[in-house]
Order: structure tokens, then sequence, then C-alpha cells
């Protein structure tokens, strides 16, 4: 039971992610609507909370803090692409929030939720990575439908 739990932990984290982020923008449809709060407020203040919650998650979790920081620290290319990630981030929290702020969470939640088929894709792009069977293309293909269904009728 333990060893199918922990072979299973990538789901568990999965969906766990899944069923916080649901709560994250039902929550920011409330900040943003009965409060007088800006998207850009709004993730400003949650990038400071959360500045000081991932240091204190890091140093939690991480056997040898001190030794990763120097390394990332050591490696330009890795540092750079680790900047990177963090800007696109504050880009894709920004425009998920305005989105939420403009419409509602859950039509802004269904339309965000089409990055299975963006990850496919830059995965094939950048990684050469394209792991795909007819499953995953039927999905692929209900995302787009399902998005252009939102988009004209939502």
């Amino acid at each position: 039971m333990i060893q199918m739990f922990v072979q299973n932990l990538w789901f568990v984290y999965a969906l766990a992610t899944a069923i916080i982020w649901g709560l994250v923008y039902t929550l920011s449809e409330k900040v943003l609507g009965e409060q007088n709060v800006t998207p850009a407020a709004l993730i400003a203040v949650q990038g400071t909370i959360l500045f000081f919650f991932y240091w204190a998650l890091f140093f939690v979790v991480e056997s040898k803090p001190v030794q990763q920081i120097t390394n990332i620290l050591s490696d330009t290319k890795q540092l750079a692409l680790i900047a990177l990630i963090a800007i696109l981030t504050g880009f894709a929290a920004f425009f998920i929030i305005s989105s939420v702020s403009l419409k509602n969470a859950t039509l802004a939640n269904f339309v965000e939720i089409s990055y299975p088929f963006f990850t496919m894709l830059f995965s094939w792009l950048l990684l050469r990575n394209f792991d795909l069977n007819i499953e995953s293309i039927i999905g692929a293909c209900l995302i787009i439908a399902g998005i252009t269904l939102i988009y004209f009728k939502g």
C-alpha cells in the first residue's frame, strides 16, 4: 500500500496543486471583486509573502541549501534560465489574475487549463521531447475545442 502511494506521489502532488489553484483563483476573485484591489497590487503583495514562504520552505526541505545556492550562482546559464522562469511566472500570475478580475475565476481557469497543450508544444520545440499517444492527441484536441467554445460562447 505504501509502495503504491509512493509510486503515485506525483499524482497526489498534481491533484493537490489543482485543488489549491482552484481555491486560489476563487479567493482571488473574491479579493478583486469585494475589495479595492487591482491585479497588480494583489500580485505584488502575494509575491512579497511568497518570497518569505519560498525561502522558509527551501531551508526546511533542502538538505544542503548553501550548496544548492552556490551551484546555481556559479552557473550563469542556469541562473539566467531561472531568472527567465521567474519573470515568466510573474507575467503568468499577473495575466491570470487580470483575467479573473475582467471575467471570473471559473472561465479564466477553464482557458488557463489549456497549458498542457502549450507544454507539449514547448517541450517539442525546446527539448525535442515529444511523448504522445492517441489518448494525448485526443485530449489536446478536446482542450482546443473547449477553449474555442468558451471563447465564442463564454
